[in-house]
């Protein structure tokens, strides 16, 4: 199906309204610039995936809805333990622990740790309740069943607790923040899907003059390369814009 934009006549009083002159004189970049912004409305936000607003700027304070980490999980691959039970730890003096289970990262059945017992576990896993410190495994050795252990933990070392990084209702980012890879992350780790961000504005850039020629192709005599309209897309598309490129024969298009 084809659509046929139906044509308008325009009064001359909003021609000129919808074509605003230009200041008279030279003026500065920077001036220029300003002028351009004062007459370009600002987007209104859209709610877009968290993987797709990297260099887009959000419409509102983004608060986390949990707290980071969600829970106490272990910051090494190791053993367990209750912190006296390896506090004396050394290597002319190892202390020997049966190891009675392992937890890997997610769901697990062991929710607790006995005095005396150590068990295996990995980065992420949940500490169970009872545990005060996670002795590395390269501090160990394995004998059998039990686990030997040569060098002594500080209390809680090796615990992320949760919390410890974001807490549930902390500001993730202040609106209008320019959303980066690394936010990103933190916001889905954060376990935000979707992000309230302005759209990525559209950019047409045109150049004109009958001595351009487009890159690759043959250079007839008394012409030139045209790369202005590369050099300010590629820029545009830096900043997190969509740029489309135009170009015209003529001076007067």
């Amino acid at each position: 199906m084809r659509f046929r934009r139906k044509a308008v006549e325009v009064e001359p009083e909003a021609q000129a309204e919808a074509r605003p002159e230009m200041p008279a004189g030279p003026l500065t970049v920077a001036e220029y610039l300003d002028w351009i912004l004062d007459r370009v409305p600002a987007l209104e936000g859209s709610v877009q995936p968290v993987g797709d607003v990297v260099g887009l700027a959000t419409h509102e304070e983004i608060i986390s809805p949990v707290s980071l980490p969600t829970f106490d999980n272990s910051a090494m691959d190791g053993y367990a333990v209750h912190f006296r039970d390896a506090a004396e730890a050394a290597q002319d003096h190892p202390v020997h622990l049966p190891v009675v289970g392992e937890i890997h990262a997610g769901p697990t059945t062991i929710h607790s740790l006995d005095p005396g017992t150590a068990v295996a576990i990995m980065t992420g896993a949940a500490i169970p309740q009872g545990c005060e410190s996670v002795v590395p495994v390269e501090w160990t050795e394995r004998d059998g069943r039990d686990v030997v252990i040569s060098q002594a933990p500080k209390q809680g070392q090796h615990i992320r607790r949760a919390g410890e990084e974001i807490s549930k209702g902390d500001v993730l980012l202040e609106a209008g923040a320019k959303i980066t890879p690394r936010t990103v992350g933190v916001l889905a780790a954060a376990g935000v899907g979707q992000v309230l961000a302005a759209p990525r504005p559209r950019v047409v850039i045109m150049s004109t003059g009958a001595e351009l020629i487009q890159p690759g192709l043959a250079l007839p005599a008394d012409c030139i390369y045209e790369s202005n309209s590369h050099l300010l897309a590629a820029a545009a598309r830096a900043h997190g814009a969509i740029a489309y490129r135009a170009t015209c024969d003529s001076d007067d298009p």
